[in-house]
């Protein structure tokens, strides 16, 4: 989210900034935790991040 804000405020190109939005989530949404994340929602518990 740092790198994001930090590029959004220097660069002037917002497609730039978009694709490097898009390939962020992208890997955000292919780790352990966000899949924990996921399931703890389904079944209403809290999550346990692991820094996976």
């Amino acid at each position: 989210m740092k790198e994001n804000l930090a590029r959004a405020l220097t660069s002037a190109d917002v497609h730039d900034c978009l694709d490097l939005e898009a390939s962020h989530h992208i890997h955000c949404g292919g780790t352990a935790d966000h899949k924990n994340a996921v399931e703890a929602f389904i079944e209403k518990r809290a999550p346990v991040f692991e820094g996976k």
